[in-house]
């Protein structure tokens, strides 16, 4: 975890932000356990109650839960903290493919069908009411 000491951002937000997209990216999961306070103020050269802090803030949103005496745990109910990021992740993402189709004067076929070449499926990713691609262009 690397802390910058100088940023804007309070140092306990900065490891919050830290592992929330550590579980959000997949690379902590429901049930692994985080490290210590103590660890991590050591690590990072803060003082123990930023730390605490830290965690506390993560219990609030849902994303780690305490066991007394054993640590603190990624949520056994992430998967939905991590659903809503990931939506939220991909619709800002669409509404960037969505600007640069726009400039490109792509159609949503031609996207539609980039989309089915990516996930290397043969059925149809963007299905009318009557499950066929849209032919035709994108209205902004």
């Amino acid at each position: 975890m690397e802390i910058q000491k100088n940023s804007p951002v309070p140092i306990y937000m900065q490891i919050v932000y830290d592992i929330k997209n550590k579980i959000n990216f997949g690379k902590l999961r429901s049930g692994d356990q985080l490290p210590s306070v103590r660890s991590i103020s050591k690590e990072c050269d803060i003082n123990v109650n930023t730390a605490i802090k830290a965690y506390e803030q993560l219990i609030k949103e849902g994303y780690v839960t305490s066991q007394k005496g054993l640590g603190y745990y990624v949520s056994s109910n992430i998967k939905e903290n991590v659903a809503a990021y990931q939506m939220e992740y991909i619709r800002q993402s669409l509404e960037l493919i969505k600007t640069s189709a726009e400039i490109g004067d792509i159609s949503l076929e031609s996207i539609c069908n980039l989309m089915k070449e990516v996930w290397n499926e043969d059925k149809a990713i963007c299905p009318d009411k009557e499950n066929q691609i849209i032919p035709k262009r994108i209205s902004f």
